[in-house]
């Protein structure tokens, strides 16, 4: 899918996409939307990304398929579909698009909060992982800080810094742990291409 992505960011611009008539492939009233979708983490970052196609039948949203399902419907992988040049789209077709879009990302939302709760538990691990670490590092400078009378004035300040070090590094571990395994639900939605029955 690869291709079909870089092809459509050089041949459409924003707010555009192909539209092709599958005859044969599609029953007449029936369309699907492809659809890119990203979720990304904290950091920006996608982790979830999928391609998907929500199918309408009469105007009616009959639901999501996976790309794999989208393919064994069309045959586009497979097979070649003459192009007739000119493309009158329907206007009902185009009214779709709200619509397809809503269900696209009710469906990556869904996506993401089944991705979430694997990760939750992990999260946490990462997270108890680094509290035990951290309390190891705390108790190796209570040892090598012990709190005594030898502990006054230049030696004090020196614990107390480290003490601020350990406690900063670790603060800062735990943010990026959070803010790489949670994910944001604003899925980023393209529709790459709109198929005609």
């Amino acid at each position: 899918m690869e291709w079909l992505n870089f092809k459509l960011m050089v041949a459409f611009g924003r707010k555009q996409a192909p539209v092709m008539r599958l005859a044969g492939a599609l029953a007449a009233r029936e369309s699907l939307f492809l659809i890119q979708g990203e979720i990304p983490n904290k950091k920006g970052q996608p982790v979830i990304h999928e391609w998907f196609a929500v199918r309408f039948e009469n105007s009616r949203n009959v639901g999501v398929l996976s790309l794999q399902e989208f393919l064994n419907l069309t045959h586009l992988d497979q097979k070649a579909y003459p192009n007739p040049g000119q493309l009158d789209i329907p206007i009902a077709v185009s009214s779709l698009l709200p619509d397809a879009v809503a269900e696209a990302r009710r469906y990556m939302s869904a996506r993401r909060q089944a991705f979430q709760q694997g990760l939750e538990t992990r999260l946490q691990e990462e997270m108890q992982s680094l509290s035990k670490l951290q309390d190891r590092q705390l108790s190796f400078l209570e040892f090598e800080f012990p709190e005594d009378q030898t502990l006054l004035g230049q030696r004090r300040n020196r614990k107390l810094e480290r003490r601020r070090r350990i406690d900063e590094v670790f603060a800062d571990y735990r943010r990026w742990v959070e803010e790489t395994l949670t994910t944001e639900d604003s899925p980023f939605l393209r529709v790459a291409a709109v198929f005609l029955g």
